[in-house]
Parts: C-alpha cells; structure tokens; sequence
C-alpha cells in the first residue's frame, strides 16, 4: 500500500474540522457538538503552542467521563472547561500511506485520524470516509460480509434506563446497542442528542441529578438497514457510505465501517491498488 494520504484526500468527502476554544465550557461544546451532527471538535490550545498534540472533544469523550462521576457531580461537570474531558486524537502526515493511517487506526482504537500537512492544519479522515475507495477500486476483498461482521450483536431491552447504556456502551468499548427484538440502533450520539436537546436544557439545569433520566425507547430512532451476510464486502461499503447510515444489521451480527477497513486489513484481506491517473 503506496498511496499518499495527499493524493486521496481530495477524492474523498471529508467534512472540514471544526474548532471550539479550550475554555468552553462542557455544555456550550455539547451544543456546538450538536450543531455539527456530533462530528468531533478540535481543541484550540490554550497556550497556542503549534508544538502540542492535538486533542479532540467528542460525544465518547464526553460519556467516558460522565460514567466516572456520581449524579451530584454533573452541574459542576457541565460548567468545566471543555478541554478537561478531551482525548488525544491520532496523528498522521498527508505524505504517508494508507497502511501508516490503518496503524494509526489501530493503536488508537479510535475511528478517526487528524491528517497533517508542512502547515500543521488538519483535516479528519475516518473510517467511514476510507468506504468511498472500494467504490474508487482502491480497495477491494474477496472476503463476505458474514466473514467480517461483529456477532453476537450488543443488545439491551427497550426499558433500559439511559445511564446503564452508556455505562454499559463505555464499559464495553462498543458505541452502538441495538434493541431487542428491532432491528432499531442506538449510537451514543443519539442519546447524548436526547439528553441535551433544547426543551430538555432548563430541566437539565435544574435537577442535574436527574440528567441521564429515561429509557432506550425515549431516543428517536428508526431502522438501520440490513444486508445479507453472503454479500462482498463492497456491497456493505456501498451501503454504509450513504451518510446516515453508520452500521448494518445481519441475521447473525453487525457490520460497521471499521470492519470494512481495519478489521479486514488486520486478516490480511484488504488489498490497495493506486488509484486512477486524473487529468
């Protein structure tokens, strides 16, 4: 795998990263979190130092460290600088290759990578924007979906209270829950959209306490899509790059972008091919 980070980054989406101060407090981030559909925000530093790794704030970071803490502490958390629940975010240089980024994937275990060019400004690539090379026929896999999906799937009823789900998504490493019985989905960021929308802010404020009050079945949500498990692995990345949808369902798992990539490539099944000469 040769293919310079420089050379795809244009072919693909790659929504441009959004900043937010390091002082801002947790619950203006939350709602700039919001306005940005959940993408992650990069910290601007507070010392300006260009030398200091990027950090990032995201909807995990932001549920990792809730789970930490006891209901009373909630208020105080909300009114912290954001850069307390920050985490640091992978790094890799545009003039590296795909296999450098697909490391970095995995010694971070995150889904996402900050790109850096000789100006040190950087752009996001994930795992869900690396889908858009299968349709490029820089990747390709003789591998099924039912060879790489995840199963048993990580399921929990519709009454489950909300802070046993995140505790149980944060414990378990694993964003998503589906619930039994549906082929319904929920990711953490539906729930921290739930927990943190307008009309719920002032209650919020109010009885802190009572922050993570309701169940699975309060989040809004609809049908994720499903595939079957004997389909090529391309099939699935054509699936999953349509932009709402962040996973697909099997008779027997779950399917995801990172099992489209990282997954894939640890088996020693994804090859890389350059990509097209373009005029």
């Amino acid at each position: 795998m040769v293919t310079n980070l420089e050379e795809i980054l244009p072919r693909l989406d790659v929504r441009p990263l959004k900043t937010v101060p390091g002082k801002t407090i947790v619950l203006d981030a939350i709602q700039k979190l919001r306005e940005n559909d959940f993408e992650l925000l990069l910290i601007e530093s507070l010392q300006g130092s260009s030398e200091a790794r990027p950090i990032v704030i995201s909807g995990y970071s932001i549920v990792s460290k809730m789970m930490q803490m006891k209901p009373r502490n909630y208020a105080s958390f909300l009114n912290s600088p954001c850069i307390e629940s920050s985490l640091l975010a992978g790094t890799i240089s545009a003039n590296e290759d795909i296999l450098s980024l697909l490391h970095v994937f995995q010694s971070s275990s995150f889904g996402f990578a900050l790109v850096h060019g000789k100006k040190r400004q950087f752009e996001k690539i994930s795992v869900k924007d690396l889908l858009k090379l299968y349709h490029l026929g820089m990747f390709s896999s003789k591998l099924t979906v039912g060879e790489i999906e995840t199963t048993p799937v990580f399921q929990l009823s519709r009454g489950t209270k909300l802070d046993e789900a995140l505790n149980e998504i944060g414990r378990r490493k694993f964003r998503r829950v589906q619930i039994s019985g549906t082929r319904m989905v929920v990711s953490d960021k539906q729930i921290l959209g739930y927990l943190f929308q307008q009309e719920r802010l002032g209650h919020t404020l109010r009885f802190e306490n009572r922050l993570l009050d309701g169940t699975l079945e309060d989040i809004e949500h609809g049908e994720v899509p499903w595939i079957d498990g004997r389909k090529q692995i391309a099939d699935a990345a054509e699936l999953l790059s349509v932009r709402n949808n962040d996973c697909a369902l099997t008779d027997r798992g779950i399917v995801t972008p990172w099992d489209l990539t990282v997954k894939t490539w640890k088996l020693g099944q994804l090859n890389n091919s350059e990509p097209p000469h373009v005029a």
